[in-house]
């Protein structure tokens, strides 16, 4: 097998690629069929260079990359939600504490 297959399979096995805006992650026997591979040697590869590790290693990085993005959303608008902007409180209110003020405004209609 050709060093430049072999290196475009392993990254497509280990990686995936984007297609339509979702990743796809292949199997090796769709890889094999796609790349007109043998099997064999294709598996011997795969498994003495870790392959399957470094695709289990890969994935969690992805996982643990988006879980991070999904968390620092939910802070951004959890943040954006406790803030009470001082233009939105008329002034004789302003005095009152920010829990009473929030639900005085609820209660108005005015946003939070």
């Amino acid at each position: 097998m050709k060093l430049n297959i072999k290196e475009r399979i392993r990254n497509e096995y280990v990686h995936g690629y984007i297609k339509n805006g979702q990743r796809i992650m292949p199997t090796l026997d769709d890889l094999i069929e796609k790349h007109n591979v043998a099997s064999s040697t294709t598996y011997r590869y795969s498994s003495k260079e870790g392959w399957k590790e470094q695709r289990k290693s890969f994935s969690k990085q992805l996982t643990d990359q988006y879980d991070q993005k999904q968390l620092t959303t939910i802070k951004h608008k959890l943040s954006g939600n406790m803030r009470i902007r001082q233009t939105n409180i008329p002034k004789h209110l302003q005095h009152l504490p920010r829990k009473n003020l929030k639900s005085l405004l609820y209660l108005f209609g005015k946003t939070v």
